[in-house]
């Protein structure tokens, strides 16, 4: 991620992908809130559900735009979205391990909430600035009904 260019404003300037980052990020911040608030077991896990739920279908729609428009590191950025589907599984066992951890929200928003940040600022903006340089290709997704 060094020498990349940043974006501070945490957006991309893409109306569904940005709008999807603002639904990723009220996820985490319900996660986080519900086990602070001490939400039941059910209502947790829930939360982490949907959360990965989202990110999954986030994340193959900006890999679909990444595919579609050549994208050069697009397989780099298809593992750095794994990573933050991995980390949703650390954030469940840790919560299954000590439900009442007076750290857990805040390690919710330390590990989910601050990587999103910094992939969006750092990451989806290099797609970003490559999309928007006019060096993109046009490919087709051929889909098998």
């Amino acid at each position: 991620m060094m020498g990349k260019k940043s974006n501070k404003d945490g957006r991309i300037k893409h109306l569904d992908v940005d709008g999807q980052h603002d639904e990723v990020y009220a996820k985490v911040k319900k996660l986080a809130s519900t086990i602070k608030n001490m939400g039941s077991e059910r209502e947790v896990f829930h939360r982490l559900f949907s959360l990965s739920k989202y990110a999954r279908m986030h994340f193959m729609e900006e890999e679909k735009l990444m595919f579609i428009s050549g994208y050069r590191q697009h397989q780099e950025h298809k593992q750095q979205h794994a990573e933050f589907i991995r980390k949703i599984g650390e954030i469940k066992s840790a919560y299954h391990d000590d439900r009442a951890s007076q750290t857990l929200p805040k390690i919710v928003q330390d590990t989910l909430g601050k990587w999103l940040r910094q992939h969006i600022e750092t990451d989806d903006e290099a797609f970003k600035v490559w999309i928007n340089s006019g060096n993109r290709q046009t490919r087709s997704i051929m889909i098998e009904s």
